[in-house]
Formats: C-alpha cells, sequence, structure tokens
C-alpha cells in the first residue's frame, strides 16, 4: 500500500480514532480545526460539521483532492466539480448505511437513558420515520423492552413496520391518546414532522431526541415554551461509539483509495 497524506478536520473523538487509525497504517496524517493548504491527497470532514465546513473554506481544495464527508451541499459540489476536487459521500457507500444505523441505534439509546427519567424498558417509545435509522431504532427498542409505536409517510414503509412494532400511523393520523403517553419521541425525519400540535399533546415529562440532520424535524421553540426536554442529537455514534464508527468510515477510504474490500 503507497503512503498518503491526510487531513483529519475536527476534534471530535470520531475523527481521533480515524486519524490514529490512518497513522497505524502508516499514512502521514495531519489534524486540524480548519481546511489547511497543503499537499494532501485526501481531507476528511466530520460527518455532523461536513456541509459547515464545505461552505466556509471550499475555496482551499485543491484539484484532484478527495473530500470525505456526509450530506454534501450540492450547489458547492457542483461548484467544486469544475475544478477537479472529488467528493465522496460516506453514507453512499454500499453497505456503510446499515452498519452507521446499527451502529446510531445503539448510542441514541445511551443517549436516552442519560437524558431522559425512566428506563427504556417498559417505557413507551415513539420512533418518527422508518428509514434505515428509524428501522434499526425501532427493532432495538423493542428488544429493550419498550412499547413502540412508529409514524411514517409512506404506506409500504408503514406495512413494513407492523411486522416489528404494535403501532403504526402516519403522521396526521396518529391519535392523541398515542402521543399523550409518550415518554420518550425519536425523530430521524430531516423534516418538521414533530409539529406543535404534536408537542402541545406530549406529556411535559417527555424527552425528545432529533436524529435528523440539522436543522432537525422538532418544532423546538415550541418544546422550549412548554418546558419538554428535546435535543438536536447530530453524530451521536462519534460520542458514545467513537473507535467503532471510525472503523466504519475506515473501510469507505479503503474501498475508495486503495481498492480493499471488507
Amino acid at each position: 500500500m503507497n503512503q498518503n497524506h491526510f487531513l483529519v478536520v475536527g476534534d471530535d473523538k470520531r475523527q481521533k480514532y480515524l486519524a490514529e487509525e490512518l497513522r497505524q497504517k502508516g499514512h502521514l496524517v495531519a489534524q486540524a480545526n480548519e481546511i489547511l493548504q497543503g499537499d494532501f491527497e485526501a481531507l476528511l470532514l466530520p460527518l455532523s460539521k461536513t456541509a459547515k465546513y464545505v461552505r466556509e473554506f471550499h475555496d482551499k481544495f485543491a484539484s484532484g483532492q478527495l473530500v470525505f464527508g456526509c450530506n454534501f451541499p450540492e450547489e458547492i459540489v457542483d461548484i467544486c466539480d469544475e475544478t477537479g476536487v472529488h467528493f465522496v459521500d460516506y453514507m453512499k457507500v454500499a453497505g456503510v448505511a446499515c452498519k452507521n444505523a446499527v451502529v446510531t441505534a445503539e448510542a441514541t439509546m445511551v443517549e436516552a437513558i442519560r437524558q431522559g427519567e425512566c428506563a427504556l424498558y417498559g417505557s413507551r417509545c415513539l420512533v418518527a420515520g422508518y428509514g434505515r435509522c428509524g428501522e434499526v431504532l425501532a427493532q432495538r427498542l423493542v428488544l429493550m423492552g419498550a412499547k413502540v409505536t412508529v409514524l411514517d409517510r409512506n404506506v409500504e414503509k408503514r406495512s413494513k413496520a407492523q411486522g416489528v412494532v404494535p403501532a403504526v400511523y402516519s403522521f396526521e393520523n396518529v391519535p392523541d391518546a398515542i402521543l399523550t403517553r409518550q415518554d420518550f419521541v425519536f425523530n430521524t425525519v430531516p423534516a418538521p414532522v414533530i409539529t406543535k400540535r404534536m408537542i402541545h399533546r406530549f406529556n411535559p415529562a417527555v424527552t425528545i431526541l432529533d436524529l435528523a440532520s440539522a436543522p432537525g424535524g422538532v418544532d423546538f421553540e415550541t418544546c422550549r415554551k412548554r418546558k419538554i426536554s428535546a435535543r438536536l442529537c447530530p453524530g451521536l455514534p462519534g460520542i458514545h461509539a467513537p473507535k467503532t464508527s471510525a472503523r466504519i468510515l475506515l473501510e469507505v477510504i479503503g474501498k475508495t483509495m486503495w481498492g480493499e474490500t471488507s
């Protein structure tokens, strides 16, 4: 394997482990909290702040560089494509999103226990969205003994969820009686789905965790006014499982740069 030169951006634990893993493989690795100019073959951006760094520093990207991250702003990608900068979205590489969903689900349950007032066992949990993360999270919560309700707009996803959880609804048709009994609400939808109407029906003791990319899908202003605990929680895998998360990202780097197979 050739020796490559990397710039690892950000100081969260996942990025630190990623830098450490690359050094152990014999590569040159610099770490910084901003984009440095230099002979870096690849820039590794933090997942939860990819868009922020790309918008602020895209003029420092060099032709031929690989830029790894997640959810790149399309308008910047179009500009940089013309200059020979190549973007790699970790979550669009086959198999990675599924692995990340599992780690995200486990990290979310850790965060729920830390932020909530009750155990997950026996609690009532509402999962908004039944994509990759929502599906794995709902499955894990059921195994923990929680009473899980799933909300999704898509008919096929609702049908799929019915084989896993006892209660499934669309966002428009969820009964008030369901909303008022929830202990935890987990949102995975990057759109405004946890609305003022719903929040006014939640018990004030509910704990809401928004896992979607910023600005999330929860009406945080209404939560604040009702004194409901609600948090936007980007990058939970990097907080609660940084070593595992770093190794998942390293698989993508290996496939992209060296043709490795996991």
